[in-house]
């Protein structure tokens, strides 16, 4: 058996974890999912209030991540 890399859906872009964070490319991700127009919004703020503060940020991250399926 060969061993297939992890596809997007299953490994979260390095734009969602604290170390690799990238306000633009997480608003992106957000916008583009299927999650509902309210629940977006909700990410993006969170995360753009969160964007300064390591603690936060990784929750807010967390919740990204969770809310997109990663």
């Amino acid at each position: 058996a060969v061993d297939q890399p992890a596809t997007a859906a299953e490994v979260a872009p390095e734009a969602l974890t604290v170390e690799g964070f990238d306000l633009t490319q997480v608003q992106t991700l957000i916008e583009g999912s299927d999650v509902s127009p309210l629940q977006k919004t909700m990410l993006v703020e969170g995360v753009k209030a969160a964007q300064d503060n390591p603690e936060l940020l990784k929750a807010a991250l967390e919740a990204a991540r969770a809310a997109l399926g990663y």
